[in-house]
């Protein structure tokens, strides 16, 4: 989001909140509702890390092959996520819901129905296009309608959903690999896609913002090839042991990010402000966020494959090993965000960062 768009938000928030704040009732059900489909994505992806080694072996696929089930998804995501500004601005809100939960589900119904592993990768695409549209439009809602001093309540409860997702994922995919297979991770989700769909068209606001919203196609095009680029490369490297397919690959995707970055900058209307990274503290924070993310995005794709393929154990005791981890995660998270009002928040993260070094390393 540009500064231009911040300081829009800024200037007509407070008022539009003064002067159409919901019931909590009613708003409460309004963030039950798009809360499903975040906490949908975030079940499917940690459930299906518990079913990779079936998928590795039923498509006859290699493990840098089935990642991109999680690397798309995810990398998708974050190129959706960036046009919320002009989506929130262009499209009236319940239209916006009604777009998210149609393709969600329509991704849920692909996977559920997926006989090769193409077609099981665009419905996880397609899933992550549902989330990019819900994700920002759950908290324009809450920022637009809430009341300032329940705002940090509705946030909280988003945040405990999140959290709870990947402490129930790997038990969710245990169970459903151990009693039946991996297409009822998608079937289970269909009910409550539907409790979205009517929770949400019965509650969601219809919230329309002034001013004209600003979308760069061309920008879009760039920062996906450039990190689609990156992953590709990592791909190389592990095939091939980093051979002149991983440099050539590498060098142009950081050439590609490099001119988006050059374009964002000459922009009235940029993608993204890249001119944040200028502040050392920030760029210091995004990398450690980057390193820490990654390490544990990594253990809870390679453990269940390790787990299942290398030391012969079932999907149910791969999901059980990763179950302490992520219940700890879950507990921890809203409690260590209490705590940042009275601590200082360097030494969390500190902390953090060097357990997960350290678990990685062992």
């Amino acid at each position: 989001m540009s500064i231009h768009d911040e300081r829009h938000n800024h200037r007509t928030t407070p008022a539009a909140s003064s002067a159409g704040t919901m019931s909590e009732g009613r708003l409460t059900i309004v963030v039950v509702a798009l809360s499903i489909l975040t906490f949908l994505g975030i079940l499917s992806e940690t459930s299906l890390n518990i079913a990779y080694s079936t998928l590795m072996g039923e498509f006859s696929i290699s493990a840098d092959v089935v990642q991109w089930l999680t690397t798309g998804y995810l990398l998708l995501l974050s190129i959706a996520i960036p046009t919320s500004p002009f989506m929130v601005r262009t499209f009236p809100t319940k239209g916006l819901f009604v777009t998210a939960v149609a393709l969600f589900s329509a991704g849920t119904v692909v996977g559920a129905l997926a006989v090769n592993f193409p077609m099981l990768l665009a419905a996880r695409l397609i899933m992550a296009l549902g989330t990019g549209v819900s994700l920002p439009l759950l908290t324009n809602i809450i920022l637009e309608k809430a009341p300032f001093n329940r705002r940090g309540m509705m946030l909280g409860l988003v945040s405990l959903v999140t959290c709870a997702a990947p402490a129930i994922g790997p038990v969710f995919g245990g169970l459903v690999m151990e009693f039946l297979n991996w297409h009822w991770i998608f079937y289970t989700m269909i009910p409550f896609l539907l409790i979205s769909l009517v929770l949400g068209c019965a509650t969601v606001p219809d919230i329309r913002h002034g001013g004209k919203g600003h979308l760069s196609v061309p920008s879009l095009v760039l920062v996906a090839a450039g990190l689609a680029g990156i992953i590709v490369a990592a791909s190389f490297f592990a095939q091939w042991n980093g051979d002149w397919r991983f440099w050539t690959v590498l060098v142009g995707a950081i050439g590609v990010l490099g001119v988006f970055a050059a374009v964002q900058l000459k922009m009235e209307h940029p993608l993204v402000e890249v001119r944040t990274f200028a502040f050392p503290g920030f760029t210091l924070g995004m990398l450690i966020l980057l390193m820490s993310s990654g390490g544990v995005l990594g253990v809870n794709f390679l453990l269940p494959i390790l787990l299942q393929r290398g030391l012969g154990h079932t999907s149910m005791i791969a999901a059980l090993i990763l179950l302490p981890g992520a219940v700890v995660g879950a507990i921890s998270a809203p409690l260590i965000g209490g705590a940042l009002k009275a601590h200082f928040p360097p030494k969390f993260i500190a902390c953090g960062f060097v357990g997960v070094a350290i678990m990685d390393i062992v």
